[in-house]
């Protein structure tokens, strides 16, 4: 580079000691280079370089055993940085500057993938006798990788690897984002998170809303991001068109949304009320024992429930207990699952589920806590309440019969209550009497 200072330096070696002869282009060397001769080498030294400067040198050594030409292998020096990897926002430039030396002038080449790296488009390779700098603007995702610099000359040649990483923000969910369930006040969205984040975690979710007849989207959970592939939207008004989108967000930014296909009008759903019973029509107990009596109720919205007996309406009392147990969204979870395929030789006579806190022993078997411990479940479905909503849980079932229980299955990934939505439609009321019979 024009102004610099440049000094060459070649060990020497030879009895006698040779002859030494400095050559520019194959002529004589400018008359104001420094050459120093001493017994082990010679040094070329030019201070404060011209543009006229530039050229092949080379330096010849002769004594009466004979003579020898030689130039100097390049070198190639670059940040530190460049080398151990730089992270660059997509849509900025990339700029990779290196400083090449060599005898004679060194030519460079860039390659990345297995392809020469050439001015085109938004890449500009700019190279000279002292200097190469690649440059990528307007970078994207693509242009992550490894740069390899190679600089060569007649003497040899040196390659150097460059790592660029490019990040960018989330793509938007792989599909659109799904209703799952929704009232006058509130809708519950589902989406399955995007499968590629930039180069960055993604850290969390954005829902936003539109009403009818407006052009502006309202972010919802304007405080946080959402953390699980689903949300509850809140406070709806009664009988207003919406729409809804999801975005991706990462330490760059937020991604493109993913949009719902259709509008939800906000109204409650009417589903005439459905009594599964999971006893058989007749019951049959010794005198003395407790009469167990469960049914499932689906309606919308929740519906009021009675027991009769001799067209008489059953009241709680001391011989008589009713529980309705109405799912809630916030702080409880249900778990269903499928009979074993095996039941070890001996018919099932129950399960049980167990739970506990992720992250709450690295061991599989330690930690777990007995959900309806003092109860065997006869049904293959169970609620867990009174959960924390800001934790998340591991669960897994276990299946019992004469002989002891059975090995257990765990669901596959920890949840949190509040993500965990009912299937669209329906609201199930458990519903079971107990009443004790005395002599």
């Amino acid at each position: 580079m024009a102004g610099t200072h440049v000094t060459i330096r070649v060990g020497i070696k030879g009895i006698p000691f040779p002859k030494v002869t400095w050559k520019k282009n194959e002529a004589d060397v400018p008359t104001r280079a420094d050459i120093k001769v001493t017994g082990v080498g010679s040094k070329l030294e030019m201070r404060y370089c011209l543009r006229s400067d530039s050229g092949d040198y080379t330096i010849t050594v002769e004594n009466p055993a004979g003579s020898k030409t030689a130039a100097l292998p390049p070198i190639v020096e670059v940040d530190v940085k460049l080398i151990e990897g730089i992270i660059v926002k997509a849509g900025s430039t990339i700029r990779l500057p290196a400083i090449m030396r060599g005898l004679p002038i060194p030519t460079a080449k860039w390659v990345i993938d297995g392809t020469e790296i050439k001015t085109e488009r938004n890449v500009k390779v700019d190279t000279d006798h002292y200097s190469t700098v690649l440059t990528i603007n307007e970078c994207t995702r693509n242009d992550t990788g490894v740069y390899l610099l190679t600089v060569s000359n007649a003497a040899g040649s040196k390659t150097v690897a460059l790592h660029v990483t490019v990040l960018d923000v989330p793509a938007p969910p792989i599909v659109n984002p799904k209703l799952k369930d929704w009232s006058s006040s509130y809708a519950d969205l589902v989406w399955t998170k995007p499968t590629r984040d930039g180069g960055s975690p993604v850290l969390g979710y954005i829902v936003e809303c539109q009403t009818s007849g407006s052009t502006e989207w309202t972010r919802i959970n304007k405080d946080d991001l959402i953390k699980q592939c689903a949300f509850r939207v809140p406070g709806l008004t009664e009988d207003t068109e919406y729409r809804f989108r999801v975005r991706a967000s990462n330490m760059i930014g937020d991604g493109e949304p993913r949009e719902l296909p259709e509008s939800v009008v906000a109204k409650d759903i009417l589903l005439p009320p459905e009594i599964d019973v999971t006893s058989h029509d007749r019951v049959t107990v010794r005198v003395g024992h407790n009469i167990n009596l469960m049914a499932y109720v689906k309606a919308r919205p929740d519906p009021q429930i009675a027991w009769t007996h001799d067209e008489k309406v059953l009241e709680k009392d001391k011989r008589t207990a009713i529980n309705i147990n109405f799912p809630l969204v916030h702080t409880s979870i249900t778990l269903g699952w499928a009979k074993p395929v095996y039941d070890g030789g001996a018919p099932i006579i129950g399960y049980f589920v167990e739970m506990r806190l992720k992250g709450e022993s690295d061991n599989p078997e330690e930690g777990w806590k007995k959900c309806n411990a003092g109860t065997q479940l006869v049904l293959t479905e169970f609620t867990i309440p009174n959960l924390d909503e800001k934790q998340e849980y591991e669960f897994r079932v276990c299946a019992q019969n004469q002989v002891g229980i059975g090995r257990p299955a765990t669901l596959k990934d920890a949840v949190f209550p509040k993500e965990i939505l009912g299937e669209i439609l329906t609201t199930c009321v458990v519903v079971i009497i107990w009443i004790l019979l005395y002599l």
